[in-house]
């Protein structure tokens, strides 16, 4: 689906918002904090949204009012993430599936990778080989975004040409995730569902297909993955 130039450009300033939204640490968050980061740096990124959305997220911010546990402010910013994600699917007629690790989209910083997951949880059950082409690049961004996380000077987190192969072997190699993240990784490169992909992406031939319960498996490393990038 093809956008105008009007609703991509709000689009790009929506997720410059909720990046800069989850680029607030959490040890830093206060009503205040979050307060002048919407009336601050956020208006003009938030003026193309609908009235009625923007009033919610100042009521919602206003809720906030006097409190100062960081674990309740830090699970409000993300309800004001979900309002900013649930606002772009409504911009771009996308319907969107929330699955078990939904949640965790919300604290993903990345534009292209949160994008990519949202659509991977839309199209796991009617289009699962759609999915699993795209399960690769996520793959791909999750390791990027871990070593950004681990060492922002590590060539993953730099590397600009997402080739999975060896950035799995590399992920690994280096150990930037924990012990059993890796594990499940190098599962991942060794067996089943990397082969698959790979199938789908190169192969011809109607037996070169996988089905949406072949995914269950995407979705359990993707829910142990995830959690590393905060």
């Amino acid at each position: 689906m093809a956008f105008s130039a009007l609703i991509q450009h709000r689009i790009k300033l929506f997720q410059e918002f909720r990046a800069g939204l989850l680029g607030l640490k959490k040890d830093d968050l206060t009503y205040q904090v979050l307060s002048e980061y919407r009336n601050g740096p956020g208006l003009k990124m938030l003026a193309g949204m609908a009235a009625g959305t923007n009033n919610q997220i100042g009521q919602f911010l206003e809720s906030l009012r006097g409190i100062d546990d960081v674990d309740v402010l830090d699970s409000a910013r993300d309800e004001l993430v979900k309002i900013v994600d649930d606002c772009i699917v409504g911009m771009t007629g996308q319907g969107e599936v929330r699955s078990v690790f939904g949640d965790l989209i919300l604290k993903v910083k990345d534009a292209k990778l949160s994008t990519l997951l949202r659509e991977f949880n839309a199209a796991k059950d009617g289009q699962p080989n759609i999915a699993v082409i795209g399960l690769r690049t996520i793959l791909c961004l999750i390791i990027r975004e871990r070593a950004k996380v681990v060492d922002a000077a590590n060539p993953l987190a730099i590397r600009q040409d997402l080739a999975l192969q060896p950035m799995l072997d590399d992920a690994i190699g280096s150990k930037i995730f924990p012990e059993g993240e890796s594990k499940l990784l190098d599962a991942f490169r060794r067996r089943g569902l990397k082969e698959s992909s790979d199938n789908v992406v190169h192969k011809p031939g109607d037996n070169m297909l996988v089905s949406k319960d072949d995914l269950s498996a995407a979705v359990d490393l993707l829910n142990k993955l995830l959690p590393t990038l905060t």
